[in-house]
């Protein structure tokens, strides 16, 4: 992710979370992650609903830059927000939990990657 000659520094991790199971595995890595990453977590709302036609009315206006995002929703709504909460902390890469179809139906797992690219 950094070019030649740029200084190494922390890995900078966001961890968007949207209930219990997302909250138990950021605070996880937040315990183990190794000293120099920068660990951040944003509890997204827990309230989305299927279809999201305004993603401005569920992000906050600004987050902390991160390198690397961590999407750990629910539902398909937070779903739709992964692009989004992406460009607005400049993540270069994002990890979801694509094998949890109640979060993240296949159709939509496609639909998202479209959306990243």
């Amino acid at each position: 992710m950094r070019g030649p000659g740029e200084a190494e520094r922390p890995l900078r991790l966001l961890s968007v979370t949207q209930g219990n199971w997302g909250e138990r595995i950021a605070q996880n890595i937040a315990d183990h992650a190794p000293a120099d990453w920068v660990v951040l977590t944003w509890a997204a709302p827990r309230l989305i609903p299927p279809i999201v036609d305004d993603p401005e009315d569920f992000l906050p206006s600004e987050l902390p830059q991160a390198d690397l995002l961590l999407a750990l929703g629910d539902v398909p709504g937070f779903a739709q927000l992964i692009p989004d909460i992406a460009r607005l902390c400049g993540a270069q890469a994002v990890l979801a939990p694509i094998d949890r179809n109640s979060a993240m139906p296949p159709g939509l797992v496609s639909q998202v990657r479209t959306w990243l690219e």
